[in-house]
């Protein structure tokens, strides 16, 4: 879902850029931005999270993330939507960081390798594949506004679901 959220906007930006008047470089500045806050906060909440709790870093980004993505879909500038990628990398970052370790503090060691597998192509099959195709979808049916609403639906889900399950 974190790859969902962070990709959509590369696969929305032929419906986005009409709208907002963006070129290929602005594009390719909210795909940049996500990135350079996720470098930034992953080591720094990955270690917040080893002093204060997996759950208690978990929940709020996993929250953020998709508050940001959602918002997204309300952007009506390149600024706005600036900020909100962003806001995007800096709670995703964490989010992996974190997953990571609760992958591995809570797998035999026999099956770590393959946990993590599993959750590193999960990233790739929900972001890279699957995302794609339902927010270029959405986006061709109900405008790209949606698409974004859409993307961050199962976050909620899932912060809920981390809030109840993980000790």
């Amino acid at each position: 879902v974190v790859f969902l959220d962070r990709m959509s906007v590369l696969y929305l930006a032929p419906y986005i850029a009409p709208d907002l008047h963006l070129g290929a470089a602005e594009i390719g500045w909210l795909a940049a931005i996500a990135a350079i806050f996720w470098a930034m906060s992953a080591p720094v909440f990955g270690a917040l999270s080893d002093r204060v709790g997996r759950k208690t870093v978990l929940v709020p980004m996993v929250v953020l993330l998709t508050v940001a993505a959602a918002a997204s879909g309300l952007a009506h500038s390149f600024w706005q939507l600036m900020w909100l990628r962003a806001l995007i990398g800096l709670a995703g970052g964490p989010c992996f960081t974190v997953i990571m370790a609760l992958v591995e503090e809570n797998s035999a060691s026999r099956h770590r390798g393959r946990n993590i597998g599993i959750v590193v192509s999960a990233a790739a099959v929900i972001g890279l594949a699957v995302a794609p195709v339902v927010t270029t979808q959405v986006a061709a049916h109900f405008g790209w506004g949606d698409a974004f609403f859409v993307t961050a639906a199962p976050g909620i889900v899932l912060a809920i679901l981390i809030g109840i399950f993980v000790k």
